[in-house]
């Protein structure tokens, strides 16, 4: 009887284990969310676009503190023109560029004839 007692006790600890792991990646593998700190990279017309849920692609120009590698800047869908990085982003991939640490600061680029 102690020993049955002692199995099922153990069953349920390992469950709740289970169950706290699965929790717990989960919440490690959640998509960044928009802080202060990332808003304040972006300049005031973009901030504008994060807030009203801009549906299409935004024109920008990123700002490094260190220049990425090209294969980096392409993973980020951005191209060097010169010294800049520019591309057009959805949110999703702006916020994941704002979120950087080597992200200096991001503006809205109004004339997109690259």
């Amino acid at each position: 009887m102690i020993r049955t007692t002692l199995v099922f006790a153990a069953l349920l600890a390992g469950g709740c284990t289970t169950q706290a792991t699965a929790h717990t990646e989960t919440a490690e593998s959640a998509p960044p969310q928009w802080t202060r700190a990332t808003l304040r990279r972006l300049d005031p017309v973009l901030r504008d676009q994060v807030r009203e849920g801009e549906r299409g692609r935004i024109a920008i120009k990123v700002f490094f503190l260190d220049d990425p590698g090209d294969d980096e800047l392409a993973s980020l869908l951005l191209s060097r023109v010169g010294h800049q990085a520019i591309g057009r982003v959805a949110l999703a991939t702006l916020l994941r560029i704002a979120s950087r640490d080597d992200v200096d600061h991001i503006e809205a680029l109004s004339d997109i004839g690259y």
